[in-house]
Order: C-alpha cells, then sequence, then structure tokens
C-alpha cells in the first residue's frame, strides 16, 4: 500500500508562526530531524485568495495526470497557458508544486510536479 503523503496547511496569527518558527529553529540548531511539511498563512482571507479553486484543480490535475510541460497541463485545465503560468509561479512560491526540466530536443520543458497526495487544513475557530 502506498503511503500518503501529506501537507498542512494551517491559518494561525503573524506572532504564534512566528513563535513556532523560533521553536523549529531550536530543534534543528539541536540536530532533531524536522519532517513537518507545512505552510501557514496569516488570516482565512489570505488562504481563500492564493488557494483559489482553479489553483486547488491544478494540484490535482498535476497530480493524477502528471503533464509533461505547462503547455500540457493548460490542455488538461482547458484554460490559457499564461493564466496556469502565473497560477503556477504562486504555487510553486508557497512550495506545493516544483518544477523539473526536461530537454526534448532543442526544447527545454518544464515539468509540473505535486510531491504530496492529501493537503490538511487548520483553522482555529
Amino acid at each position: 500500500m502506498m503511503e500518503t503523503k501529506r501537507i498542512l496547511v494551517e491559518i494561525k496569527p503573524f506572532r504564534e508562526s512566528m513563535d513556532e518558527l523560533g521553536k523549529t529553529l531550536d530543534k534543528i540548531s539541536k540536530g532533531e530531524i524536522i519532517s513537518d511539511e507545512k505552510v501557514i498563512f496569516d488570516n482565512v482571507d489570505v488562504f481563500r485568495k492564493v488557494l483559489t479553486p482553479q489553483r486547488i484543480k491544478l494540484l490535482r490535475l498535476i497530480r493524477h495526470y502528471k503533464p509533461k510541460s505547462v503547455y500540457q497541463l493548460a490542455k488538461y485545465a482547458n484554460r490559457n497557458r499564461r493564466a496556469v503560468i502565473t497560477d503556477l509561479k504562486i504555487l510553486m512560491d508557497l512550495g506545493f508544486v516544483s518544477k523539473k526540466k526536461s530537454h526534448e530536443g532543442k526544447r527545454t520543458l518544464t515539468i509540473p510536479q505535486v510531491s504530496f497526495s492529501r493537503m490538511d487544513v487548520a483553522i482555529p475557530i
């Protein structure tokens, strides 16, 4: 059975996330291994602006169809390639998507990749 790799998305105030970062840096300085993959947003509004339905769809398409190029991903998504590139840049900056370069003849292709299969969202109330 294949293990489900998860990423945690948390929504918490900036001060709390900085406190947590300090604790994580202390653990790293002591040589402890940190295995949590986590993305933190300041509030729900920012979370909703960044993780739009179109971007979540891109994550699913990349994960399930493994497109061989951004062009192919745009075709799967039925969207303009420029718009997909913009969304991919945001997803890459957050660490949700990585890219691999592939050479096909004289062309260099950018292959988007998603390394997790589940996103857990924690929203404090």
